[in-house]
């Protein structure tokens, strides 16, 4: 205590009072210090067990140096290209040793629901539209080798951040742009640093209507895991038709004899295909095919579909001989894909061809992506300018996408030989 008198009158006032520790026991005794007593705040402390990984490597996130029982908030935020910052929270209890552990440990409260260590991640939302579930815009890899995720924990007594650095290039994987008008072909070719050694076999990555650039993504990290991958453009892009109409086949069996072959064939949507169409026309030149979201018959041309989406030789292809196809094939898809029929569309290719198939419970059309990246269930595609409705949820995407792309590095695996 401290007092605004004269030296004296201070210390004849501290011998008019008991000292502070005699205070509080008196108090304690009496029971009327219990807003004194509540347990201690603390600082936390994050732990990783990788700040830097690939994006599609799961983290292991914990909080320790809690109070038992203890809440804490703990954020992810995430800039995209176009700067606009994104965000997920979730709040949890800390245990009786002071320890939250995301892969252990339900949130009370958040973006996202149950157990899920990498739930933070692909449940973020724009800050400034939290409602709209949206993908999350990832700055090319050629243009951004990984981007940053902020891990921010908050407590009564403290706060605590941590960046972790999400990649899509591991050390050594070279990126070369294809221009149809010196290559043959347009897309993104990415090789592993070992790319002129003994290397598996390439994979040949084909994109869906949304035309464009291709999976770049998946074919920067595919080649970080030694596969030479080329994400082929075919329209929608200069140089290019304006529209998916009339697309030679032997447009892809070009762009399948850039990498070391026979090739895996990976079609997304209405690139399943001609990810079909190749090992029925080309049995030499395909090893297996790894079809997304697909479809099991000829669709029209996109989005004007008064014409033909794929020739061969300059026919019209109207159909997929599924007796000439002689190659492993993995066919994966959401049941709640309301795009399009794709969940009947794996069984009957699974029947046709004696592949494997999987179906994901409350997934849709958008689990063809990577894991741990933010989805839409709507989405306005870019062709058509059509606001699409892509089905499941955005929790049972996020798991399908998990699920589907140990699959497909599995698979991949087993069909090098």
């Amino acid at each position: 205590m401290t007092l605004s008198t004269p030296q004296g009158a201070a210390v004849k006032a501290r011998s008019a009072f008991p000292t502070a520790s005699l205070l509080a026991a008196a108090l304690l005794a009496a029971g009327l210090l219990t807003a004194c007593t509540e347990t201690p705040v603390s600082t936390p402390v994050i732990e990783v067990d990788a700040d830097v990984a690939l994006a599609d490597q799961p983290i292991v996130i914990r909080v320790s140096d809690l109070a038992p029982s203890e809440e804490v908030e703990i954020a992810a935020e995430a800039v995209d290209y176009l700067e606009e910052t994104w965000r997920s929270q979730a709040t949890f209890v800390a245990d009786d040793t002071g320890v939250v552990d995301l892969t252990r440990d339900a949130p009370i409260a958040g973006s996202y629901e149950g157990v899920d260590g990498m739930g933070l991640f692909w449940s973020i939302n724009m800050v400034d539209n939290p409602d709209e579930e949206s993908f999350f815009r990832l700055p090319y890899p050629e243009v951004a080798r990984d981007y940053e995720v902020r891990l921010i924990v908050s407590t009564r007594g403290g706060s605590a951040e941590r960046v972790l650095r999400r990649g899509w290039l591991a050390e050594g994987v070279t990126h070369r742009h294809l221009d149809v008008g010196t290559d043959g072909v347009t897309g993104d070719l990415y090789m592993p640093p070992d790319a002129d050694g003994a290397n598996p076999a390439g994979v040949l990555l084909i994109g869906g209507s949304e035309g464009g650039h291709g999976p770049k993504f998946a074919a920067a990290l595919l080649a970080s895991r030694g596969y030479p991958a080329l994400a082929v453009s075919y329209f929608a892009l200069p140089g290019l038709p304006d529209q998916l109409r009339d697309i030679p086949l032997e447009y892809f069996a070009k762009a399948a004899e850039l990498l070391p072959g026979p090739v895996h064939v990976i079609g997304y949507s209405r690139g399943s295909e001609p990810a079909q169409l190749l090992p029925a026309l080309y049995p030499d030149l395909v090893r297996s095919a790894v079809l997304y979201v697909p479809t099991d018959q000829i669709y029209a041309s996109y989005p004007d579909v008064t014409g033909n989406a794929w020739t061969y030789k300059g026919s019209p292809q109207l159909e997929i001989p599924y007796e000439r196809i002689d190659v492993p094939v993995l066919a994966l898809t959401g049941a709640m894909d309301v795009l399009w029929p794709s969940a009947e569309a794996v069984r009957s290719i699974e029947r046709q061809t004696g592949g494997r198939a999987f179906v994901y419970e409350r997934a849709g059309h958008a689990m063809s992506g990577l894991p741990y990246i933010p989805a839409a269930t709507t989405v306005t595609h870019p062709v058509s300018g059509q606001v699409l409705l892509f089905g499941g949820t955005r929790a049972g995407d996020a798991a399908a996408r998990h699920q589907a792309w140990h699959e497909v590095l599995a698979f991949l695996e087993s069909a090098q030989a």
